[in-house]
């Protein structure tokens, strides 16, 4: 497996905790679909946000 898709892989698992805490699942997806076209840079940057978003979500859970 490749430092790639382990990448995206993480980002699978945080789009599904996000739709279980009540975000739009159809939108999120759109992201994977999108990932392998993005930079690095945007990769990580997609990433750090959707981890910020995760995380204010459970707070107020």
């Amino acid at each position: 497996m490749t430092i790639n898709n382990t990448k995206k892989e993480y980002l699978e698992k945080l789009i599904a905790d996000l739709v279980k805490n009540g975000e739009d699942k159809e939108e999120l997806s759109m992201w994977v679909d999108l990932y392998d076209l993005l930079s690095p840079e945007e990769r990580e940057a997609l990433v750090h946000n959707l981890e910020k978003e995760l995380g204010d979500l459970q707070k107020l859970n």
